[in-house]
C-alpha cells in the first residue's frame, strides 16, 4: 500500500471513531429492553401464578362425554379379482 492510500484509510478510520465517540453505547438501549421485559415477565407470571390458584380453589371440570362409546371399526377386505 502506498502513503496515499494509508493516509486516506488512516483519516477515515479516525472520521468513524469521532461520530461513534459522541453516541450513547447501544449496549444501554438493550440493558432498558431486557429490565422492561424482566419486569413484565415477572408481572403476568405473579398474574397467571394467582388465576391458576383461583382456579385451584373451583371444583375441576366435569368430563365433557363421560358415556360416549368408542366408534366401530371398519374393516374393509380386499374383493376377488374380476375376471374378463
Amino acid at each position: 500500500m502506498n502513503k496515499k492510500h494509508l493516509a486516506a484509510a488512516e483519516a477515515q478510520f479516525k472520521a468513524k471513531a469521532e461520530s461513534h465517540a459522541g453516541a450513547p453505547p447501544a449496549s444501554a438501549d438493550r440493558d432498558s429492553a431486557q429490565e422492561a421485559t424482566r419486569e413484565k415477565t415477572a408481572r403476568l407470571r405473579a398474574l397467571r401464578l394467582a388465576k391458576e390458584a383461583e382456579e385451584g380453589l373451583r371444583k375441576p371440570p366435569a368430563k365433557r362425554f363421560p358415556n360416549r362409546r368408542r366408534a366401530a371399526r371398519i374393516v374393509v377386505t380386499p374383493t376377488a379379482p374380476h375376471r374378463t
